[in-house]
């Protein structure tokens, strides 16, 4: 309850609701700091204000409750806090798609590939390339690093610029 913190503030200003004292949230509090004997200030009661309409996120070390608006989730700042609200969430969160990534070794200097990677860029708009130029032992090569979601678009680019290295060398 640091005198600071404008988390909640900042979130209910966000979405645009209010910011309220929340009843369940301050029950929470009361009964923890009671078993401790622990007297309940002002300070500790502002962790009980939460924006109109979030669910509740159990804090199962402090009982101060963190919550959730629709796809932010607020907890703790103490890292071993956190880490304990985070378990017990991490079920309900979706995993977005896995960002592919493909790493193409190449054994030319990155001239003598450049003008075909824009090619294949223009092509391939939804697949990002990379091109990193290595220097070890006066032999100039290049990593091509290929990044996207699309796993079809990505192996395609993939085969496209082998077979073109191919070709060259």
């Amino acid at each position: 309850p640091t005198h600071d913190d404008i988390t909640a503030i900042s979130i209910a200003k966000a979405f645009k609701v209010k910011l309220k004292k929340n009843k369940e949230a301050l029950d929470i509090l009361r009964k923890y700091y009671k078993i401790k004997k622990i007297p309940m200030n002002d300070a500790k009661e502002k962790m009980a204000l939460i924006p109109h309409g979030a669910e509740l996120l159990h804090n199962p070390i402090t009982k101060a409750a963190g919550f959730r608006m629709k796809n932010v989730y607020v907890m703790a700042g103490l890292p071993e806090i956190m880490i304990a609200m985070f378990k017990k969430i991490i079920v309900n969160i979706k995993a977005g798609n896995p960002k592919i990534v493909k790493n193409i070794p190449i054994n030319l200097p990155e001239s003598d590939i450049a003008e075909y990677l824009t090619k294949i860029q223009n092509e391939f708009n939804q697949v990002e390339i990379g091109s990193y130029p290595l220097f070890r032992n006066k032999n100039k090569k290049v990593n091509v690093v290929l990044t996207g979601f699309n796993k079809i678009d990505i192996n395609e680019a993939e085969r496209k610029i082998k077979q073109f290295v191919k070709f060259i060398n």
